[in-house]
């Protein structure tokens, strides 16, 4: 049985089939407010992708994505499942084609984490040290919202479904824009007090 999840509005995924593959999408808020996605380049196709990959057997969704960030990322991240699950996340079910069963290999869940600035600007660095030959990603990719939205229209990211990563788009875009917002007030108020 897998746990309850929450979509970026604060309200219950609704999660007709259980998924078969699950991601974590890290991001990171800069000094300026804004937001940067954490991608991986796949080794074997050179696509931008999340950090995900299959359920076994017995594991929570969480559980599965925070086994794969910390198998694709050289065991350089690590966040426990429990965080994982607290986190908004977006749930697709789709068919590959019309005459397609819908069934659990065609449905995903990809939860998206923030880390730090810090921890996000010396990941590039430390995968590169301590990437493996085998591991599935050969790199790091930062991206802004608007970067990933572009990447998403020219099907540049590989494994994440449009209209529902579009929508959690959406909803860090708005958090950026306060973000930009509040530290621009805050610099006109530094300005004044001198």
């Amino acid at each position: 049985m897998d746990l309850k999840y929450k979509g970026f509005d604060g309200h219950e995924l609704d999660i007709t089939i259980p998924p078969c593959r699950c991601a974590v999408l890290p991001y990171f808020i800069s000094n300026t407010g804004k937001i940067y996605l954490v991608f991986g380049i796949d080794r074997n196709t050179g696509d931008i992708t999340d950090w995900g990959g299959s359920v076994k057997p017995g594991e929570t969704s969480a559980q599965a994505a925070g086994r794969e960030l910390g198998e694709e990322s050289c065991g350089i991240i690590i966040i426990n499942d429990d965080i994982i699950a607290q986190n908004p996340a977006v749930y697709n079910c789709y068919q590959l084609s019309n005459d397609d069963i819908i069934n659990s290999r065609n449905s995903a869940i990809t939860f998206f984490c923030q880390m730090t600035k810090e921890c996000a600007m010396n990941f590039p660095v430390t995968f590169a040290e301590t990437n493996f030959r085998t591991n599935e990603m050969v790199d790091v990719k930062i991206l802004s919202i608007l970067e990933t939205y572009r990447s998403l229209e020219q099907g540049a990211i590989y494994y994440l479904i449009c209209d529902n990563i579009a929508q959690a788009l959406g909803h860090l875009s708005l958090l950026e824009s306060k973000l930009i917002a509040q530290k621009e007030r805050e610099s006109i108020k530094a300005v004044i007090k001198k």
